[in-house]
């Protein structure tokens, strides 16, 4: 078995009141909780999930055999990171890396063949973990239908232009940046370069 990191949806589910949030295809969450079906020949995968806060994607990282791999590898709306997270993408990669972030509301602008899998996975990883801070604080959807990553800070409702400052503070970020025309494709990655690119401990592997 080797362990291998995906980026992928998450599925939510109503149960008695709560919604509960698991990675699809694996159908149990963070807690051990059967949400939905596992996908035939993944039922017995146990999540390993950092979420991008209340936004419907995670970061997936399992111990998996190569049959495990081949079935999650081949979802059109999983992206696959290879065993050695240490090599540069190739110009191909860095196309198809950026068309799947964008379609999730991910900054990519900034992947280029320069970048290892790694230091993309990396920052990826702190963004997730600016944005779980985000919707800590105001509990909805920052992309619900209406804001792309193209929308302007100044376009913002009063409560989001709050609560992305209140959130960059709280990290003791610089937060100059937040000005009305600034975009939230700027504006998430000013936030995530300023985690400096410190290691992030994901459990089974360090990013």
């Amino acid at each position: 078995m080797t362990v291998r990191i995906y980026i992928m949806p998450i599925v939510e589910t109503p149960l008695n009141g709560i919604i509960y949030r698991c990675p699809k295809y694996i159908g149990m969450n963070a807690h051990g909780i059967q949400i939905t079906t596992a996908e035939a020949g993944l039922e017995e995968l146990r999540p390993a999930m950092m979420d991008y806060g209340f936004q419907k994607v995670c970061i997936y990282i399992a111990d998996v055999t190569p049959a495990q791999h081949s079935i999650l590898s081949s979802k059109t709306d999983v992206l696959s990171a290879p065993v050695n997270i240490d090599n540069n993408l190739t110009a191909g990669a860095v196309n198809t890396v950026k068309d799947f972030l964008e379609l999730i509301h991910i900054p990519a602008g900034w992947v280029t063949t320069f970048k290892t899998y790694r230091q993309v996975l990396r920052l990826i990883g702190w963004l997730f973990q600016f944005m779980q801070r985000l919707h800590g604080i105001y509990p909805h959807k920052l992309f619900d239908g209406q804001a792309t990553l193209n929308t302007t800070y100044g376009q913002l409702t009063p409560e989001w232009q709050a609560t992305l400052l209140q959130c960059g503070q709280s990290f003791g970020f610089d937060t100059s940046g937040l000005t009305s025309n600034t975009t939230l494709r700027t504006i998430l990655k000013f936030m995530a370069d300023q985690f400096d690119d410190q290691p992030l401990n994901c459990g089974l592997i360090t990013l």
